[in-house]
């Protein structure tokens, strides 16, 4: 029984440790044994440029082979087969489950690795966040940001950028464009503070958010703007059925769309906003006469 004991403990270590090799150096491991195998995520291995610190990923619908425990581990013999997988789950051979591995232990590997994949790092170009899911990278310069699409990004592709130029209320909005102003990043998120207002973007698999948020109501009547400048080899064209900006292509192919404006007041109550375009420039317009509970106001608005 000791014996057992001790062999079930060195495999579980073993385990733990191949995994995580898979983890820093990404690619496919093989060692004689029980199958594990299912789809890790759209996280494929990128040689530590996508994610912080040189982080590789799986490979998608990655195979992994982990040692069994005896002779049980696998079945042999012409008629075996290997065990069926369902889309996005793992299968897990009772052997690989006697060493430690389960389900749940999976989901948190997948989940650790998806949150560090939208994390902003640096590069040879500065400060940036990969997102995957909408093929987008995004680098965040000195006031503002620029968006390339993340396959391709080094040919002859589109390119997007924004800075915020001016604040306030309509009609006496304030420049901030002399202002000189650097990124910070926590995680996902990357923040650009000036006096009375963040500027920030959160990377997520619902594309990239951006959000301001106005520390105090200005003085004065009339609507609260918040405008920038984009600018980029893209053709802008607004929708008035759903409020949202399209960015098209030379061959009017939409390739980023700004939408999904919302604002609300610190006590979370919905204030009513939309966009305007003229040319290069965006405003957020804000009716803020009726946010109730003014300590702050924040819109946030994604690029996807």
């Amino acid at each position: 029984m000791s014996v057992r004991v001790c062999v079930v403990s060195l495999l579980s270590v073993l385990v733990l440790v191949l995994f995580g090799f898979l983890i820093v150096g990404g690619g496919t491991a093989r060692v004689d044994g029980v199958r594990v195998s299912g789809a890790m995520g759209s996280v494929g291995c990128a040689g530590g440029d996508d994610l912080a610190n040189g982080i590789g990923g799986f490979a998608k619908d990655a195979t992994f082979v982990l040692p069994g425990v005896g002779s049980q581990a696998q079945p042999a013999g012409p008629n075996a087969s290997a065990p069926s997988v369902a889309s996005g789950a793992p299968v897990i051979d009772v052997g690989a489950r006697r060493a430690g591995v389960s389900e749940d232990w999976l989901g948190k590997v997948k989940a650790q690795i998806e949150r560090e994949e939208y994390k902003a790092s640096v590069n040879e170009r500065g400060l940036q966040a990969p997102n995957r899911a909408h093929n987008l990278r995004t680098y965040f310069v000195d006031g503002g940001i620029e968006v390339v699409p993340r396959k391709g990004e080094d040919g002859d592709s589109w390119s997007f950028s924004w800075r915020t130029l001016a604040w306030g209320r309509e009609g006496r909005l304030v420049d901030v464009t002399g202002v000189s102003v650097e990124p910070v990043a926590d995680g996902s998120r990357v923040t650009y503070s000036r006096e009375g207002l963040d500027e920030w973007y959160e990377n997520k698999k619902e594309g990239l958010e951006q959000g301001f948020r106005v520390m105090e109501r200005p003085e004065a009547e009339g609507l609260l703007c918040i405008e920038g400048s984009v600018g980029s080899g893209l053709r802008a064209e607004f929708r008035a059925e759903d409020g949202a900006i399209d960015f098209m292509d030379g061959y009017s192919v939409r390739v980023l769309r700004y939408a999904e404006l919302h604002v609300r007041d610190a006590g979370g109550r919905e204030v009513p906003s939309h966009l305007k375009l003229e040319g290069d420039r965006v405003a957020i317009v804000i009716d803020d006469a009726g946010a109730v509970v003014w300590i702050w106001l924040e819109s946030s608005m994604f690029f996807v």
